[in-house]
């Protein structure tokens, strides 16, 4: 357990939230659809032939051909409704790696197991982007970011495609290009975007650092693109969308408990464990949490990444053993009724209580013991 155990945690937990697994920052005047979401199979995706050229933007997506021209613009392009069902059967995903980052191939190669892995669980749903960067050439970084920008871009908006394409390499690509071309972050990340060209990018920035972790952070994002497909608001506190905790939580937990069978990284309980260790020592000073407290993004980044990560992952264990260990009716279940349904619905049907009540109950477990608690590890 030990060292690899812990790294691999913090890992987990904070290097997704370096960036956040929703969007990113945006300009003061260009609000940001972040987050962070059965059908057909996509693993010819893998194939090197049918990836885009890292290196060639001019590969983008119809919406940069886009003109200002032909009909009424969209004014409000931020604000369009999501349907249940948008975003299922997608095209199949783009690749953009950076130039010279790989290669033996190695590190696509087992990218695209993790991915079909999780995909082959939770579905096929996106469009899905997927980018891979490091410092093996800023130019093909650059040329990365231009195509992401255009691929985000709504054709149909009266800002221009230009002048979105410019916001976006001017107020939310600098962050992550600088730690692309330093080489010195691993950012992991799903970015949504406006409901108006609804897609999702899969960033993986400086992974080549620790390859080990590769594995487990494709499942715990790919978790989000499931649940960010089923949920028709951006609001967490929405009853059509999902909490930090459900987001995190889930993401944490499906991650530890599959990436072990597949021989990525620790045994499902030697995490468990060592994330309880890491909960009592936060609850020591932090007895007043709460998990469905949405403020700890603004507030304190630590407490985020303990209360939606880590305790989060435990409430999902919980959860999971209250109903027998029915692990596909926690995670699908419940996550894909909430379009139709709302999200207090769907856990009273499969949890067999409300929120309220899982929140108080939950509350006093996860302050026991751990040899009280191990057992909804079994």
């Amino acid at each position: 357990m030990g060292t690899h155990v812990l790294s691999t945690l913090l890992c987990l937990s904070f290097c997704a939230m370096s960036v956040g697994c929703g969007g990113e920052s945006a300009t003061p005047d260009t609000p940001d659809a972040s987050d962070v979401s059965d059908a057909s199979d996509v693993s010819d995706a893998s194939d090197a032939s049918d990836v885009s050229d890292a290196s060639d933007a001019s590969d983008a997506s119809d919406a940069s051909d886009a003109s200002d021209g032909g009909g009424a613009c969209l004014e409000d392009w931020w604000n369009c409704p999501l349907a249940p069902g948008y975003a299922e059967s997608p095209p199949a995903p783009t690749f953009d790696m950076t130039e010279g980052l790989d290669p033996s191939g190695e590190l696509e190669s087992r990218f695209w197991e993790a991915y079909n892995y999780a995909q082959s669980y939770f579905g096929n749903y996106g469009p899905v982007h997927i980018y891979i960067l490091g410092p093996s050439s800023s130019a093909s970084n650059e040329a990365i970011f231009r195509l992401r920008a255009e691929r985000r871009a709504v054709a149909e908006a009266c800002y221009s495609v230009d002048e979105q394409v410019n916001d976006f390499l001017t107020y939310n690509a600098p962050y992550e290009l600088e730690a692309a071309n330093n080489g010195t972050e691993l950012i992991a990340n799903i970015s949504g975007n406006t409901p108006c060209n609804p897609l999702f990018d899969l960033t993986l920035i400086n992974i080549n650092m620790d390859l080990d972790a590769l594995e487990p952070i494709v499942l715990h994002e790919y978790t989000h693109i499931h649940q960010v497909a089923h949920q028709l608001s951006e609001d967490r506190s929405s009853d059509l969308g999902l909490n930090s905790w459900m987001l995190e939580g889930q993401a944490t937990y499906f991650s530890a408990k599959f990436s072990p069978d597949q021989g990525w990284g620790p045994p499902y309980v030697d995490q468990m464990v060592a994330i309880k260790e890491g909960i009592d020592y936060f609850l020591e000073d932090n007895s007043e949490f709460a998990l469905n407290n949405e403020t700890y993004w603004e507030t304190d980044m630590n407490r985020a990444g303990m209360v939606y990560y880590q305790i989060g992952a435990w409430a999902w264990a919980y959860l999971i053993h209250s109903i027998d260990g029915d692990i596909e009716t926690a995670l699908k279940s419940f996550i894909q009724d909430i379009p139709q349904d709302g999200k207090s619905a769907s856990f009273q049907r499969y949890f067999g209580k409300t929120l309220d009540e899982f929140y108080a109950e939950f509350d006093v477990f996860i302050r026991g013991s751990l040899e009280d608690t191990q057992t909804v590890l079994e």
